[in-house]
């Protein structure tokens, strides 16, 4: 295993290091633009952030279920890089995809200092973005490389569509399988900022 990340990483250095460029960039665009956008949508961001932390402390996860919505998403997520990859202008598509995922964390990051102050910010910090994202980025990082090798691989046509298909599936399912347990991650995490939340 730890061999076949090496090999991987040495082959798909220059795309995942793209990939994660975009995302940075995403991330610091995100953070300044919470900084500079009007107090009106600042304060429409937090309402709606309280009211999603209100909903799942009262209903116990029974109106917000982590798992449920994250395997939505990600599913949705998982379908469009794959169908961006058989377009012509997949990279391009996947740097903008990559920007917008960074920029969503880069807003919420400070939303979270917004609601729960400087200490506690740091403990849902780290709770909710960093422990899920230190297997969720890679995995996301993972299935993006993997859709534009198969984009190049359909163009180059380096092997047949129907083994090209079923070895993609693999990669899917492992990338997507990551995904799912960084989404148990944040289950479990969500009731540490639920608790904290409690507390403000």
């Amino acid at each position: 295993m730890k061999q076949y990340l090496r090999n991987y990483i040495e082959e798909n250095f220059k795309v995942l290091s793209v990939i994660f460029f975009c995302l940075i960039i995403g991330l610091v665009v995100g953070i300044i633009l919470y900084n500079m956008i009007d107090a009106s949508v600042e304060e429409e961001i937090l309402k709606s952030m309280r009211q999603t932390l209100e909903l799942t402390k009262q209903e116990n996860f029974t109106g917000i279920n982590v798992i449920k919505n994250g395997m939505i998403a990600n599913i949705v997520l998982v379908t469009v890089i794959y169908l961006v990859s058989l377009s012509l202008i997949a990279p391009y598509v996947m740097s903008i995809l990559s920007i917008s995922k960074g920029l969503a964390i880069g807003i919420y990051i400070p939303t979270l200092f917004s609601i729960f102050g400087p200490g506690k910010g740091l403990v849902a910090l780290l709770l909710l973005v960093i422990l899920p994202n230190l297997l969720y980025i890679p995995a996301y990082l993972y299935t993006s490389a993997n859709s534009l090798k198969f984009n190049h691989e359909i163009i180059a046509r380096e092997s047949s569509k129907m083994s090209l298909v079923a070895k993609e599936s693999i990669r899917v399912l492992i990338g997507f399988s990551i995904m799912f347990l960084s989404i148990v991650v944040e289950q479990l995490t969500t009731l540490g900022v639920i608790s904290l939340y409690g507390g403000i």
